[in-house]
C-alpha cells in the first residue's frame, strides 16, 4: 500500500472574482464541471464556493503528486453538507480520498488526504 499523501491549498476569493469577471464563462468552463457550476452559480456567495472548489482540486493534485486535468476532478457534497470528490481520475479510484473545506476572511482552504 502506498503511503498516505497530504495536500493543502489556499485560494483568495478576490482572485476568483477577478478571473471570473475578466474571462467569464471561458474561465468557469475550463475549471469546473457542469454539475459544479449548477450547484455554485445560484449561490449568493458563489465566488467563495468556487474558490473552495479550486482549492480542493489543487490540494488533490498536490496530494497525488501529478497534474490532473481540472475537469477530471469533481467536488460535491453529501446530504449532511460534508464535501467529497464525486469524480476522480482512474488512478485514484481505488484509493481512499478525504476532503475538508473551509472559507473565512476572503480565503478558501482545502485539505486532502489520499491513502
Amino acid at each position: 500500500m502506498d503511503r498516505p499523501q497530504l495536500g493543502v491549498d489556499l485560494v483568495a476569493v478576490a482572485r476568483v472574482e477577478r478571473l471570473s469577471a475578466r474571462w467569464g464563462e471561458r474561465f468557469l468552463r475550463k475549471i469546473f464541471t457542469p454539475t459544479e457550476l449548477e450547484a455554485a452559480l445560484p449561490r449568493r456567495r458563489r465566488h467563495e464556493h468556487l474558490a473552495a472548489l479550486i482549492a480542493a482540486k489543487e490540494a488533490l493534485i498536490k496530494a497525488h503528486g501529478e497534474f490532473i486535468p481540472w475537469r477530471e476532478i469533481e467536488v460535491g457534497h453529501l446530504a449532511s453538507g460534508k464535501p467529497r470528490f464525486t469524480r476522480l481520475p482512474p488512478e485514484l479510484k481505488d484509493r481512499q480520498v478525504e476532503l475538508s473545506l473551509s472559507h473565512a476572511a476572503g480565503l478558501a482552504i482545502a485539505v486532502v488526504l489520499v491513502s
